[in-house]
């Protein structure tokens, strides 16, 4: 990498974390270009021009929590995993490490959706694919005849939106109180018992 290649990384990073603390602390509605650039010490011209904006910034902010690339190494390794219980314990553990990793950013857009359409699709995008991941992990439990009969992969994938979206966790964790280990364990439980055999519900209960 050129020196001037260098700086301008440096600059966009610069302002990246900027709009990350000023996001966090005061909201995206209630930050403004002139803040950002101020932190940064850069001109409010050189954030459009390097970051799109307050729009290309929350975007850019984000991406920790709307790529989550850790989850496709979750998947994968489930792909291995024939017990329900397992599968729900891996699935447990991936959201609680990705929402103690970015809660900032998932309070952040939320907060910006309603009063934001940039912010409102990129939040709708992210939910799409949290569901598509969890709609992979249903598919995963019914193929290896991990899941109650007459529940559907439909069904199956909204039980999972529910127990393991990231909001529930951070509702038991941040807003309860809970413990993280205890709310991790609570949602393998109440999961299992709407989705698994019997046979698996028992096993864990004697876990």
């Amino acid at each position: 990498m050129s020196r001037r290649a260098e700086y301008a990384e440096m600059t966009r990073q610069s302002i990246v974390d900027a709009a990350r603390r000023r996001f966090i602390s005061q909201g995206y509605v209630g930050t403004t270009i002139d803040q950002i650039a101020a932190d940064a010490r850069v001109t409010p011209k050189t954030v459009y021009a390097v970051t799109g904006g307050k729009r290309g910034l929350l975007r850019t902010v984000i991406e920790p929590w709307s790529a989550a690339t850790e989850v496709d190494s979750s998947l994968e390794q489930m792909r291995s995993i024939r017990a329900g219980t397992d599968v729900l314990v891996l699935l447990a553990a991936t959201v609680r490490q990705l929402a103690d990793q970015t809660r900032d950013l998932i309070r952040l857009i939320h907060d910006a959706a309603p009063r934001d359409e940039s912010a409102a699709a990129t939040l709708a995008s992210t939910n799409d694919r949290i569901r598509q991941n969890l709609a992979t992990v249903a598919d995963h439990l019914l193929a290896t005849g991990n899941l109650k009969d007459g529940v559907s992969v439909g069904r199956a994938t909204d039980v999972l939106q529910f127990y393991f979206g990231p909001e529930g966790y951070l509702y038991l964790v941040d807003q309860l109180e809970w413990l993280p280990e205890h709310a991790e364990q609570w949602l393998v439980e109440q999961a299992s018992f709407a989705l698994l055999p019997t046979a698996d519900v028992h096993a864990l209960a004697e876990c």
